[in-house]
């Protein structure tokens, strides 16, 4: 999602940590589409989500993976070299964020603004809220920091 302050509370927080890190030095925004597409005229780097699929992630993470993230290191070239810290809003996009890190050497945050096993529980989808609660788990072994509302 594009950081907005107008717009969904996913575009909202994604903006609110655009602009606390803009306070501290050069930030560039990757986007990973999941929900909307992406602002016309964004200078962003856009991720489209790959047709990778795999049983043991859930579905919103679908095509949003490590390997993506090793990626998406390598497309940005010589500015990777830069990167001090990885921000990933939401468990389903950490992977790319895990990627980076790996690929960068780079900090990793996740930003676990949501309950996404609780989601799925509260709708009867027990194997989707098992599938999250393995990746945030994941996620815990992986990143610097975890930070959630």
């Amino acid at each position: 999602m594009s950081p907005r302050l107008a717009g969904n509370g996913l575009a909202n927080r994604c903006a609110m940590w655009h602009q606390a890190l803009a306070g501290m030095g050069s930030v560039t925004a990757v986007v990973a589409p999941v929900a909307g597409p992406v602002a016309p005229g964004s200078d962003e780097i856009v991720v489209v989500p790959s047709d990778e699929r795999c049983s043991t992630i859930p579905r919103l993470a679908q095509g949003l993976t490590v390997e993506r993230g090793r990626a998406l290191a390598e497309q940005i070239g010589e500015a990777a070299d830069g990167v001090d810290l990885v921000v990933a809003i939401r468990s389903y996009t950490a992977l790319l964020g895990v990627g980076l890190r790996e690929a960068t050497g780079a900090r990793l945050v996740v930003d676990l603004d949501d309950d996404d096993a609780s989601f799925f529980r509260s709708i009867g989808d027990e194997d989707e809220a098992v599938r999250f609660e393995q990746l945030v788990d994941s996620l815990r072994h992986s990143a610097d920091l975890a930070v959630s509302t």
